[in-house]
């Protein structure tokens, strides 16, 4: 059986992200697939078109409703990638 390699990109604000992606990565590899985690999204983006990847899991939060009313939320929560 060969194993599925999965790219899983998470992070964000309020959720213990690091915690809760390493549950999820030993559930999908209870499923057989093999995930690598990161939680530098345009770095793991940045990844995809060297192949490697079967699949691509993104488990994240930037943003939330309120945090566009306070610019200290909006200043680390905010994305921006490179073009």
């Amino acid at each position: 059986m060969s194993v599925a390699r999965n790219l899983l990109l998470t992070g964000g604000i309020v959720h213990p992200f690091e915690t809760a992606a390493a549950a999820l990565a030993g559930v999908l590899r209870g499923h057989g697939i093999e995930s690598v985690v990161t939680m530098d999204i345009e770095g793991g983006l940045a990844e995809l078109p060297r192949g490697g990847f079967d699949l691509l899991t993104i488990f994240s939060l930037r943003w939330t409703t309120w945090a566009w009313s306070s610019p200290t939320i909006r200043s680390c929560a905010a994305l921006e990638t490179s073009p």
